[in-house]
């Protein structure tokens, strides 16, 4: 079965985000949009695991995911869920101008 090619946004967040191994890294909490050339430019992940502290969001590049062919609900990334645990990332309350 094809991977569908267009998708509405809604229906991409919450997705779930796994490393190739299956090991849980998160979820996609939003989207940052290019607006000028009308694609998606980031993904705002919320890290998954029992070190990750709460509200806090990785920015990750759009093209660093892939889709399973057949899958609906789940992201594959090529991390280690300690990039989540350790790595810097975002307060949910900083707001994007200020971290780009």
């Amino acid at each position: 079965m094809p991977v569908a090619q267009l998708a509405a946004a809604s229906t991409l967040l919450h997705r779930t985000i796994r490393n190739r191994r299956g090991e849980l890294l998160g979820r996609v909490a939003d989207l940052v949009m290019d607006v000028p050339h009308g694609s998606i430019a980031y993904a705002l992940v919320a890290g998954h695991g029992p070190c990750r502290e709460p509200d806090k969001l990785f920015v990750i590049p759009w093209s660093s995911f892939t889709i399973p062919a057949g899958e609906d609900s789940t992201f594959i990334l090529d991390l280690e869920p300690e990039v989540f645990e350790h790595g810097p990332g975002l307060s949910a309350e900083t707001s994007l101008a200020a971290a780009g």
